[in-house]
């Protein structure tokens, strides 16, 4: 089914709008922390946010269920987002390779996402990793927290909950391959 020139712009006029929103929500919260502590935030060294979320399948997911077991690739996408394709299809491999020590996210940030549009990307992109939608349980709070207000926002975290890598455009499949290596040496 074709969409309108007009509804594509409603879609993505949402999408910008939900973005700002999010923005100035994020700008507003207390971002103290204790110093004794590793700060939790979202650059290259912090602490990754604990979340729990709801995924498409039903499951209930948290960060601190992979703590100690497996590293955690989080991304931003959107089912009708070019780009976020490619990206997919950059990850796919890689997913392919590293599962076995490495949980696989992608967050929709787009509020007109559901299961099924998920479902078609996933399968569409040989992505078959966790998928969540904004409207699902938890899924709001994170988008915040981690401020994932556009497409192709990419976060490693490793086993022990640190991000060790932030990309804020599309990551090749070279350099998330050369991450996975490092997380097992």
């Amino acid at each position: 089914m074709k969409k309108s020139p007009f509804t594509l712009i409603m879609i993505i006029t949402g999408v910008i709008v939900t973005g700002g929103i999010i923005t100035l929500i994020y700008a507003s919260a207390d971002s103290s922390s204790d110093t004794n502590e590793l700060a939790t935030g979202t650059n290259v060294g912090d602490r990754a946010p604990d979340f729990r979320i709801q995924v498409i399948d039903g499951q209930v997911i948290s960060l601190s269920d992979f703590r100690g077991e497996k590293a955690l690739l989080i991304t931003s996408t959107a089912s009708w987002c070019p780009t976020c394709i490619v990206e997919a299809d950059n990850i796919s491999p890689v997913y392919a390779e590293y599962s076995d020590s490495v949980e696989f996210l992608s967050v929709s940030v787009d509020p007109t996402d559901d299961r099924l549009k998920l479902e078609s990307l996933s399968a569409n992109t040989n992505s078959p990793w966790y998928y969540t939608e904004p409207n699902l349980s938890g899924v709001t709070d994170m988008i915040i927290d981690y401020k994932l207000t556009r497409f192709e926002i990419t976060y490693v975290i490793n086993r022990e909950g640190i991000i060790i890598f932030k990309d804020k455009n599309i990551t090749t499949e070279k350099t998330l391959t050369e991450i996975m290596q490092s997380l097992s040496s």
